[in-house]
C-alpha cells in the first residue's frame, strides 16, 4: 500500500516495484505449518526522497495495530531479507512518484544481485553510472536497450531481459565487447569513462561475489549488512578484487579506527590473495569526496549525490593536506573567513 498522509492506497499490480519518493506499507500474512497459527508482519518502507511526516508514521502504526503487530521501519537500501523473500526475491526501485512515472520516459536501470536477491534500481542517465560488472536497461524513445556487462551473472541477465520486456516490445540486447558499435546507445550515454575495471570479467566464474562490510568503532571491528551512518563512521569494504577504507566526513579525527581498518584490510588481503587472480589493492577514500566509479556501483547504498552536496568546509576540517577528499588538490582550496571552499 502507498501511504500518503492519512490515506492508504492498495497496489494491485507490480507489487515489487517501489518508488523512492513514496512511503509504503508491506503487509504479509502467513500460516505456520506446525501450529496452524496465522501471523502478520507489517513493514513500513521509506524511499530516500519521500516527504514523510508524522501523518505517515501514524498511519503505519494504525495499520500494524489493526493486524495485531508492530510496524517494522525499513529505509531504502536496507531492506531485510525476509521482506525481499516475500516480494519474490526481486525488488525494483524507480525514481520519483508512482503517478508521474512512465515507461516511455528516457531512463536507466541497473540490475544487480546480492545473496540471491535481484535489485533493479533506476539511476541518473549518465555513463558514469554504467559498470561492466552488471546488467542494464536503457530506455530511449521506443527502444529498450538491455546491456550485459562482461561481469554480469546469469540471474542479472535474465532479470534485465525480463524487465526490459516489461517496459516495451522493442528490446535490443547488447553484449559488452561485442556490440559496442550501437550509435544511439552510446550517443545517449556519452563517451566519458565508465566503471570498466579489468577484474569484472572474473565475476561470473568467482565462487563468492558478495561484498563484505565492517564498521570500525571504538577500536572494534564489527561486520554489518549495509553501510549506515556513513558521515560519522569508518568502514572497511571487501569488494572481492579491491578493498576500501571509507572515512566519513565527521570521522577524520578517528585516527586509531583508521589505522585498525588498514591493519585488518592488510590481514584480510593476505588471507584471500591465494584465492584471487591477483593480490587485491587497498584504497582509502576520505569523505566528502567523489567515489571511485567501480566502488560506487558495487554497493546500492553508496549514494554519491548525498556525499558531495557541499563545496565548503570549516578551515579546521581541511587542515591536513594528506587527508583531503578524493579529487581535491591543496591548490584548489580558497580561503574565506573561517571557512574553506573548492570550485564546484
Amino acid at each position: 500500500m502507498v501511504i500518503s498522509g492519512n490515506n492508504a492506497t492498495v497496489i494491485s499490480r507490480e507489487t515489487n516495484v517501489f518508488h523512492d519518493a513514496e512511503v509504503l506499507a508491506i503487509v504479509h500474512r502467513s500460516k505456520s505449518k506446525s501450529s496452524g497459527l496465522v501471523s502478520t508482519v507489517v513493514w513500513g518502507w521509506f524511499g530516500k526522497n519521500c516527504a514523510a511526516s508524522d501523518l505517515e508514521q501514524r498511519k503505519l502504526e494504525e495499520l500494524s495495530k489493526r493486524y495485531g503487530t508492530t510496524v517494522i521501519i525499513v529505509e531504502q537500501y536496507a531492506e531485510p531479507l525476509d521482506m525481499l523473500r516475500v516480494l519474490g526475491n526481486c525488488l525494483v526501485v524507480r525514481q520519483g512518484k508512482r503517478e508521474h512515472w512512465s515507461a516511455d520516459n528516457t531512463a536507466m536501470h541497473v540490475v544487480r544481485s546480492r545473496r540471491g536477491i535481484v535489485f533493479i534500481d533506476e539511476l541518473e542517465l549518465n555513463v558514469r553510472n554504467l559498470c561492466s560488472g552488471f546488467s542494464y536497461c536503457l530506455t530511449v524513445l521506443e527502444t529498450i536497450y538491455v546491456w550485459y556487462g562482461c561481469g554480469s551473472v546469469a540471474s542479472e541477465r535474465k532479470a534485465a531481459l525480463a524487465y526490459g520486456h516489461s517496459l516495451g516490445e522493442n528490446v535490443v540486447e547488447l553484449q559488452e565487447g561485442q556490440d559496442n558499435g550501437d550509435e544511439m546507445f552510446w550517443m545517449i550515454l556519452g563517451d566519458d569513462a565508465f566503471a570498466n575495471a579489468d577484474y569484472w570479467h572474473w565475476r561470473p566464474s568467482a565462487a563468492d561475489i558478495t561484498p563484505r562490510i565492517w564498521k570500525v568503532s571504538q577500536q572494534t571491528v564489527q561486520p554489518v549488512e549495509f553501510l549506515k551512518a556513513i558521515p560519522t563512521m569508518v568502514h572497511l569494504i571487501d569488494c572481492v578484487w579491491e578493498f576500501f577504507v571509507i572515512v566519513g566526513s565527521e570521522a577524520r579525527a578517528q585516527r586509531q579506527n583508521i589505522r585498525i581498518s588498514l591493519h585488518v584490510a592488510s590481514e584480510l588481503v593476505k588471507r584471500v590473495a591465494w584465492r584471487r587472480p591477483y593480490t587485491p589493492p587497498i584504497h582509502v577514500v576520505v569523505l566528502p569526496s567523489q567515489l571511485p566509479l567501480d566502488l560506487k556501483i558495487h554497493l546500492r547504498e553508496l549514494d554519491e549525490s548525498s556525499i558531495i552536496r557541499r563545496t565548503s568546509w570549516e578551515r579546521f576540517s581541511l587542515r591536513d593536506p594528506l587527508m583531503l577528499p578524493l579529487g581535491i588538490h591543496p591548490e584548489l582550496i580558497t580561503y574565506s573567513g573561517t571557512s574553506q571552499s573548492v570550485p564546484s
